[in-house]
């Protein structure tokens, strides 16, 4: 069986700890798998964008690979100040919402942690999917 390939959508603001978890976590899976005798890893993980370069929040430069198609793709969460114009801010993630919108036509799934649900959101409402996708949120 080949890993699941899953990709983390790294963009302007984006929280790079949740970049970085995601891939860390399943690492530590496939560790734990290996260890029980699982004899390849589950996962195939990497850090995808539509940019070249993206500084996440805190200014952090991330190291981005292009988009290319996943099983899973994995939307992080953003920095949500109470100062910031939401509308402005996912306006501008323009690329972002494409690229979702191309990996769900393609009947790929689309997940979001925390605030990345509001590019979820965004892609649901302005992007015209299927009224049979299913959607669901949490917060």
């Amino acid at each position: 069986m080949s890993p699941l390939r899953l990709g983390v959508l790294a963009y302007p603001g984006c929280f790079a700890s949740e970049i970085f978890g995601v891939p860390d976590l399943l690492a530590m899976a496939t560790h734990v798998a290996a260890a029980q005798g699982s004899p390849q890893p589950a996962y195939e993980t990497s850090v995808i964008s539509p940019r070249r370069r993206v500084i996440a929040s805190g200014g952090s430069v991330l190291d981005v690979s292009a988009m290319r198609p996943v099983d899973v793709l994995i939307v992080p969460g953003f920095e949500l100040s109470p100062t910031l114009d939401l509308d402005e801010a996912l306006a501008n993630l323009g690329p972002e919402v494409a690229s979702i919108r191309s990996q769900a036509a393609s009947g790929n799934a689309v997940v979001s942690i925390c605030v990345g649900a509001f590019l979820g959101v965004v892609f649901k409402c302005h992007v015209h999917i299927s009224r049979d996708a299913r959607v669901t949120a949490a917060w």
